[in-house]
């Protein structure tokens, strides 16, 4: 199976540590965790900076509360990683 995430140090200096998080597919992973209850994923946005905070933040709100979202969050799934259309 490909692994989901991968995080890269992007550079490291006095006391500072930079770090990119990618995931295999380039779409983020948002979301509650498909294998452990409680935990959400709001990661992966690679060099996105802030542009997609809004609606990460907005799935985030809707998901926390079982909420039905404004957007569809299955692209962002983070259990997309188990299914074969993800394997290596």
């Amino acid at each position: 199976m490909r692994q989901p995430l991968d995080v890269v140090i992007v550079g490291a200096g006095e006391g500072d540590l930079l770090v990119s998080d990618k995931v295999s597919d380039h779409l983020s992973a948002i979301g509650p965790d498909p294998r452990l209850p409680g935990p959400f994923h709001a990661c992966g946005h690679e060099g996105a900076g802030i542009g997609p905070a809004p609606a990460t933040g907005s799935l985030i709100a809707d998901a926390i509360p079982g909420r039905r979202p404004a957007i569809d969050p299955g692209p962002f799934a983070p259990g997309r990683f188990d299914t074969p259309s993800h394997a290596a």
